[in-house]
């Protein structure tokens, strides 16, 4: 007897759930097998797609029709693709075939020979029918075969295009936007090319003609997650990529205090402070809620507004900030340009998410004083981003000294006003 793949599903989604049928469910299923969370089976489903060329349209329509881990995706005949995932390109259901020939076809914890011994001693179910397993023709094995080289040739195209763009000095694969070539056609990856005045394999000129294929070759390779060294096991093209790292939950970020270099995760910033600075637990200066969304504070400029050079850079803050559940640091800095008596405030809102999330909030500051008022309003920056791409991409308020002395009133002070909304 062998059941459809759609009343398999549901069934083995009965075993899996310890909610779902207790006695029948520790009958049937390892021991071993019971403490892996359903997160946990996504996570390994998700990975072993995305290592054999899935997409996130594709994993998507695996999950709706009930493919939720590993060993459902097992019990997924390659013949029934077609007729279940209508809507999958012709090249993804191929890369699924892959995949699936791949796995053991037997689920890790024995569920087939379970649901035998379940079977033979259960009545039918209505609308369960047996199926007669049909032996494919010797024109279609043979197009399987075909289609089988194919998927092999562009895995190994796959590869292959990985070295072709290998950078010479990194040694990683060049990526989009921009990738450099020398009078010869050698390759170099952007980042290494600002470093490098003629190409590290035969010393000749850079040409300022663009290897377009190469460029569009480049945005079509799956590359890994620059979270991979922290957990983050996702390998996609470069548009699907960046879209990815946009909102990864395993990212890096920096330390709100400003003196302190080392990298903290997103997840962990809170602990962060409290071990590393000593920050008490109640350390948010400011609550904020649908009534309340904004704040009024002020800060001595006395000692500042010179350019003696153990005061050239200085910052005040940070200010924590809670508000939806969400956390901000409001920073202030000065600093003087490099070779100039020239002082500038950055004014920004840091928040401790990624660079999405960071996207759905809108913060504006507004500095008054002497009756003149200057106001700001951006996205917040996400702590993945650092002081010094704030600073050059004026992801900030820039005021020079001179609009700070304008602005100044009870003597030394610079009062400023911030506000946070949900967009």
């Amino acid at each position: 007897m062998v059941l459809g793949f759609d009343y398999t599903s549901n069934l083995v989604d009965l075993l899996l759930s310890p909610h779902g049928s207790s006695p029948l469910y520790q009958s049937l299923v390892p021991r071993q097998y019971q403490d892996q969370s359903v997160q946990d089976r996504m996570t390994e489903l998700e990975c072993h797609l995305v290592s054999h060329g899935l997409n996130q349209d594709s994993m998507r329509m695996l999950t709706e029709t009930g493919v939720r881990s590993l060993s459902l995706l097992a019990l997924l005949r390659p013949r029934d693709i077609q007729r279940l995932f209508p809507a999958m390109t012709p090249q993804q259901r191929r890369l699924l075939e892959v995949s699936l020939a791949r796995l053991d076809p037997r689920p890790p914890y024995q569920v087939t020979a379970g649901l035998k011994r379940f079977l033979a001693h259960s009545p039918a179910e209505p609308g369960v029918t047996e199926e007669v397993e049909e032996k494919p023709s010797a024109e279609e094995q043979k197009e399987q075969e075909h289609k089988g080289g194919e998927v092999d040739a562009a895995l190994k195209l796959v590869e292959s295009s990985k070295k072709i763009l290998e950078c010479p000095v990194c040694y990683l694969t060049c990526l989009p936007p921009r990738i450099w070539q020398c009078n010869n056609g050698h390759l170099t990856c952007n980042s290494c090319h600002a470093h490098t005045r003629l190409c590290p394999l035969c010393r000749s000129n850079f040409t300022a003609v663009r290897p377009l294929a190469a460029e569009r070759l480049a945005a079509q390779v799956p590359t890994p997650c620059r979270n991979a060294a922290h957990g983050c096991r996702v390998s996609l093209a470069w548009a699907d990529r960046q879209r990815h790292e946009a909102e990864c939950e395993l990212g890096v970020g920096h330390c709100p205090v400003i003196s302190c270099s080392a990298p903290v995760p997103l997840r962990g910033v809170v602990e962060h402070l409290k071990q590393v600075h000593s920050w008490s637990e109640d350390f948010i200066h400011h609550k904020l809620d649908d009534s309340v969304h904004s704040f009024s504070s002020s800060i001595s400029t006395a000692n500042f507004l010179h350019t003696m050079q153990d005061q050239q850079n200085f910052w005040w803050g940070p200010q924590s900030v809670s508000y939806e559940g969400q956390l901000f640091f409001l920073l202030i800095s000065r600093h003087v340009a490099d070779g100039t008596d020239r002082g500038y405030f950055n004014f920004w809102l840091w928040m401790a998410g990624t660079e999405a999330r960071a996207g759905t909030f809108r913060y504006r500051i507004q500095v008054e004083g002497a009756g003149e008022e200057i106001s700001y309003a951006s996205a917040p920056v996400s702590l993945e981003v650092g002081l010094v791409t704030i600073r050059e991409e004026q992801l900030s308020l820039l005021l020079s000294d001179g609009a700070v002395r304008r602005l100044i009133r009870n003597g030394d002070r610079l009062h400023y006003n911030v506000q946070i909304e949900k967009c």
